[in-house]
Order: structure tokens, then sequence, then C-alpha cells
């Protein structure tokens, strides 16, 4: 595996820079920053940059306005408290030390040597869980689940503007790949390292294992089948401290957001019953339907909005366009509820696929729970389903090709399958509209 690691790197560096050259030259948006991204960015950094860090206990504005000099200036009630400056850490020391210039064009590469070493880690995780694959199978999975992962309408969002989920999922699939290896000191470190990048999701997982924990003990149950993985000769302790490295982080913003609102007062930010829905005025809330839109890639708004509603009448082209728009995002719809039965095939089928099931859970937690959230931001939340959509496609391709009879056969028939399936992510991509 570790041989086979250099030539199967090589490909996955030769599909991502193919990809990303491709999208340069023909998306519409592009594959850098998108201003408004570039200027929340800047002006996070730039404001812990010119005011004392520990004045604000490391909050800092979040405001895409073209003129913030005057937010510059200490203003307690502009103070965001709901994102703290430890993930933007290294924006903030490469601001500090080379200027607005640099930030805006390492910033973006640091963003995709991220997302492509979790496509990486995503990939090499699956390859690792499936005990019977020779070479051919072998690069064949690893370069479909690379690229599910990697060519997709979520992960494509994240090249325009990043949120911290992708610093968070990458840490988190580093850390499941080395408990997978028994690197559990390792493992835990990451995952505590993924919390520090995103304190929600680190949150969601660790009331994951409080539940197995309490429900494991409450049941009587000698045996829990999902966690044998952890126990490695150590009883459950290990349990508790997977439980630890996940809250952790959320107890070290939680003490730093109260000494910040001891100074700063509430802030900016959104009421938490707003993000759930309920708050009483929540017209951008879809329920549960407009929270599980994102399977479709985008918005059915790009496809139905104003400007083409007030023509259609009149416009033969304009009617083409919206018919093949909701063709396109319905087609991406039926992908990704394959993927998902796949993914659960997955999890059925091999006992390593457990480890992937905290992320699945705080997934379908957050599109519970954070209805309005999820309905208005596409972006974020769903990159965590890049992940799954990926082991769930690929585990479809592996059942259907994993047969030592007429192998070769098998993945030649698969393989306009895999490309159809890529044109069609790349399509609904290049529809994603100026807000993500």
């Amino acid at each position: 595996m570790i041989k086979g690691f250099k030539a199967r790197f090589f490909l996955y560096a030769f599909i991502w820079i193919s990809y990303i050259s491709f999208m340069a030259n023909y998306a519409p948006l592009g594959i850098d920053w998108l201003p408004w991204h570039e200027s929340r960015i800047f002006n996070f950094v730039e404001y812990l940059k010119l005011n004392p860090y520990l004045q604000t206990y490391g909050f800092s504005i979040w405001s895409e306005c073209n003129d913030c000099n005057s937010l510059f200036l200490y203003q307690p009630d502009q103070i965001y408290l709901s994102k703290h400056s430890l993930p933007f850490f290294h924006f903030i020391i490469l601001n500090s030390i080379f200027g607005q210039d640099a930030l805006i064009f390492f910033g973006p590469m640091i963003d995709k040597l991220v997302i492509f070493v979790t496509a990486v880690t995503c990939s090499e995780f699956f390859i690792k869980t499936q005990k019977s694959l020779n070479n051919l199978s072998l690069y064949f999975i690893s370069i479909t689940s690379f690229s599910f992962f990697a060519i997709n309408p979520w992960t494509y969002k994240m090249l325009l503007g990043a949120w911290t989920e992708i610093y968070f999922l990458m840490f988190f699939l580093l850390g499941t790949f080395a408990i997978e290896n028994k690197k559990i000191f390792l493992g835990l470190s990451l995952f505590f390292i993924s919390g520090l990048f995103n304190y929600q999701w680190s949150l969601i997982l660790g009331s994951f294992f409080v539940m197995l924990i309490l429900l494991t003990q409450i049941s009587n149950q000698k045996e829990n089948s999902y966690l044998e993985f952890l126990k490695i000769k150590a009883g459950y302790k290990n349990i508790y401290k997977v439980t630890l490295s996940f809250l952790s982080p959320v107890l070290i913003f939680i003490v730093l957001r109260f000494a910040a609102s001891s100074t700063v007062g509430s802030g900016s930010g959104s009421d938490l019953f707003l993000r759930i829905g309920i708050s009483g005025d929540d017209a951008h809330n879809g329920g549960l339907l407009g929270s599980i839109q994102f399977l479709a890639g985008n918005r059915i708004s790009q496809c139905v909005n104003g400007p083409i509603l007030s023509s259609l009448s009149e416009d033969l082209n304009t009617k083409i366009l919206m018919f093949n728009c909701i063709l396109s995002l319905s087609g991406m719809l039926l992908i990704s509820i394959v993927s998902i039965l796949g993914f659960i095939f997955f999890v059925k089928h091999n006992p390593k696929a457990h480890l992937l099931l905290p992320l699945a859970f705080a997934l379908l937690a957050t599109i519970m729970f954070l209805q309005q959230s999820s309905s208005v931001h596409l972006m974020g939340y769903s990159y965590i389903f890049s992940a799954l959509f990926s082991i769930g496609l690929s585990s479809i391709f592996y059942f259907a090709a994993n047969s030592n009879q007429h192998e070769i056969l098998k993945i030649t028939l698969l393989t306009p399958v895999f490309i159809g399936i890529l044109i069609l992510c790349i399509h609904v991509s290049m529809l994603t509209g100026i807000n993500g």
C-alpha cells in the first residue's frame, strides 16, 4: 500500500490540477475567493492586526463592507462572537507579516491544498477498508473515490468561499485514519485540532459519543459493536478520551466567549432560534425540505429566479435554460440519494466503516436541528456531505467491479458511468450563483 501510494498520489495530483485548470478557464465564477469572502477574511484578520488581540480575546469583526476603516476602530457592538480567530490564525500571520496582497494570493492556495489532502485521505481510507483489491481494482476505486470527493458541487463552493469546515473535515479524517491504524494518541490529537477549527461540529461529535456511553450504560449491554473498535485491550477508556478530545475545544470556546462577552457585551451574530427556524420571523426557512436541498448541488432558485420567470412567456431560450437547469439539479439529487444508499451499504457490510458514523450523525443532526441555517447556507455545512458522497458512490462502484470474473469488462463498462457523473458534477458546479 505504501509503495503503491506514490503512484496513486501522482494520479491524485494530476486529476486535481487538471480539474482546477479546467474550472479556472471555463467556470463562470472561476476557482478563487469571491470578492465578498475575500473582504470578510481580510477585514477579520486586519482588525486583529490593528487592535490588541487580547482586547477581544481573539474575536474579531465579520463584515464584507467595502470601506471598513471605521470598523477597524474598537467597536464592541461589531465583534462577532460566533467565530474565533483560532481557525484563521494562519491567515492572521500571513496578513501581519506579508500584507493583504499575500493573503489574497496565498489564502485560496492554502484552501485548495487542504481540500486536496482531504480528498486523498478520504480515498486512502476507503481503499484501506476493503479486504480484496488487486492492482487494477485498487487504482480504479482510488481514482473514483478521490474524484467523487474533489469534483462535486459542494467541494467547488469551498474554492469560492471556504468555511472552516474544510479544516475540520481534513483533521477529522486524518484522525479517523490514525485511529484505524491503531495510532490512538495521534488520532485523539487530530480530533482535538479539528474541534479547534470548528467547535460546532466538534460539539455534535462529542454529543454523539456521550449518547453512546449513556445509552450503553442504561441498557446494561456488555458489548457494543460500534464501541469495539476503540477498546484496544483497555476497556472503554478510549471512548472517554475521544469524547474529551471533541468536547475540550468546545469548552475552550465557551470560556473565551464568556470572557469576551464580559468586555464587548453581546456583540453581533445570529440568534440560535433564528438558525433553527423558530424565531417567529423565518422567511428564509424552508423546513426539512429546505435543509436537504443541498443534495441537488444548488438551490432550485438558480433555475427559477425573478428575471427568468418574468420573461418565461416570451423567450424560448429561457424556457430551455430553465427546463435543463431543473433536469440537471434533479439528476444530481438522484445521484446523491444513490450515494446515501451506497454509504448505508458500506456501513452495513464493513465494520471499519463505523468510524465514519459520527460524521454522518453530525451532518444529520445539523440538517434536522438547524433547518433555517441549512436552508440558507448551502456552503459550508453541505461540504461535509462530500465525504459521504464519495464513500457511498465508491462503495457501489467497488461492489459492481469486485469480482475475479470479468473484472476488466466490468471496469470498462463502469468507466463511462464514472465520467458521466463527473461531467454532471462539473455542470452543476458551473450553475453555482455568486453567493454560493
